[in-house]
């Protein structure tokens, strides 16, 4: 346990904290103080005095370890640690942690910091947009999957090897991916691939975005039905004159037999269309678009190349207002395109379009 060093320091406080103090006192603190499945607890018994009631563990010719939860945050207030270890980050508000980072005002510790435990969430929390997203050189991740645990019992890994998905990448994997409300847990890590194969046909499916990221998907066709999303456009800031070099630019590189996109901008549909581009408004349709985008990811008639950063994030932290059948408006630019092309291929198809055998080479690594 990397917070035992700054606890030995004299004079320093360490703080060991869970969302709620009772599961604190059930798990983390079980394992620091207590035997437990053959192995001994993280502090010999003879090395420390605990006071329950006052929550503190004052270690022998060392320094103070306060263990609490948020259940009154009141009781916070006043406190200077000098190091802070959470357990099951994930539980955590922002507003929570971010009261935690002004606590780290003990001088006795040359090295403020804290560390954080935690199984993966949705890539919406704010931990992974912190750690994951925002780089900054005083931070740092160490992933592991539950495979690493040499700790686990065989059958019970035996028991993860069961399960898929979703539920696969979080809980074996350690991977931060969207399941609780998710819109699409249909959405794994075999719907990620290259496609090395010949390009039939392409669509493009636009999200206008100025403020907001402009977002264009390229999808190709694979064999007779499978679309394969070969290439994102995710840019804010663009004028209607850049993105119409965009969109001209792929039409240059693939096979575009079309182009669909959000029908509130009918003006730029139309300023699209005099620049010689093959586009129409899209069926914005919202729960017929999500329905038919988990039916092709269910049928494994739906994949995106690894190089679409931002659908595969967003389409992991897309979720369900509570107790509603509406999505969440955040973060879904390139799953509103997405869901404007698979109804848009879906609609041709069941109107009996042909569709051209038109094939070209792969372009680039991706696709």
């Amino acid at each position: 346990m990397k917070l035992l060093p700054h606890a030995m320091i004299p004079n320093n406080l360490v703080g060991l904290c869970r969302k709620k103090h009772t599961t604190m006192r059930q798990t983390t603190l079980r394992t620091l103080l207590q035997s437990e499945s053959g192995l001994p607890p993280v502090l010999p018994p003879d090395t420390f005095t605990h006071n329950k009631s006052d929550q503190v563990i004052k270690l022998n010719g060392g320094g103070d370890i306060y263990h609490f939860g948020f259940d009154d945050e009141l009781k916070l207030g006043s406190l200077n640690f000098g190091a802070i270890a959470v357990d099951e980050g994930i539980e955590l508000k922002r507003e929570e942690y971010e009261m935690l980072l002004g606590r780290l005002r003990n001088t006795a510790d040359p090295c403020r910091q804290i560390f954080i435990a935690t199984n993966p969430g949705s890539p919406g929390h704010f931990l992974h947009d912190r750690f994951y997203k925002t780089k900054h050189k005083n931070r740092r991740v160490i992933n592991t999957t539950s495979l690493d645990n040499f700790f686990l019992p065989k059958d019970y890994i035996e028991s993860l090897e069961t399960l898929s998905g979703t539920a696969y990448d979080r809980f074996v994997l350690g991977k931060w991916v969207a399941y609780e409300g998710a819109v699409y847990p249909q959405f794994a890590t075999e719907h990620i691939v290259h496609n090395k194969g010949k390009i039939h046909e392409a669509l493009v499916c636009i999200d206008w975005g100025f403020t907001n990221p402009f977002c264009a998907l390229v999808f190709t066709r694979i064999g007779v039905d499978t679309i394969h999303v070969a290439e994102e456009i995710y840019q804010p800031g663009l004028t209607q004159d850049q993105s119409k070099k965009i969109i001209l630019d792929i039409m240059a590189r693939y096979p575009v037999y079309f182009v669909t996109a959000d029908p509130s901008e009918p003006a730029s549909i139309e300023a699209f269309r005099r620049a010689g581009i093959p586009i129409q408004g899209a069926d914005n349709d919202v729960i017929a678009g999500i329905r038919a985008v988990q039916d092709r990811f269910a049928s494994g008639t739906l994949l995106v190349a690894p190089s679409c950063t931002a659908l595969i994030r967003e389409l992991q932290s897309y979720c369900w207002q509570d107790g509603k059948d509406q999505p969440v408006k955040v973060l879904d630019h390139a799953v509103d395109a997405l869901r404007y092309g698979v109804l848009a291929w879906e609609n041709r198809m069941s109107a009996g379009a042909i569709v051209p055998d038109v094939i070209h080479e792969p372009y680039g690594e991706d696709f």
